[in-house]
């Protein structure tokens, strides 16, 4: 029974696409769809400039950033980390000497 509905949904819909006015008018709608949200988010990148605000593109960048830089502090840490502990090492080896 469904099958047979969308059968029939498709049937009709390629019969009205097959129409070059109806396949025309289509297009133009998505087209001025588009165009309208170009618009539109042109327009919001707009205000959010005048409000001294970031644009999604903005937070995503600095986003990207932060996370780049989280990675760079593991890895620093983990460098400090290595450093201190050879260190500690060599003090301890340093110490068992003295003591002998």
């Amino acid at each position: 029974m469904l099958r047979e509905a969308r059968d029939r949904v498709v049937h009709a819909a390629s019969r009205l696409l097959g129409n070059q006015r109806v396949f025309d008018g289509v297009q133009r709608a998505f087209l001025k769809s588009f165009d309208a949200r170009k618009a539109l988010e042109r327009n919001v990148g707009r205000i959010l400039a005048a409000t001294n605000l970031p644009s999604q593109q903005e937070v995503e960048r600095l986003y990207d950033h932060i996370r780049t830089l989280e990675r760079e502090m593991t890895d620093i840490t983990a460098r400090v980390n290595a450093l201190a502990e050879a260190m500690e090492t060599k003090r301890r080896k340093r110490s068992t000497i003295a003591h002998t």
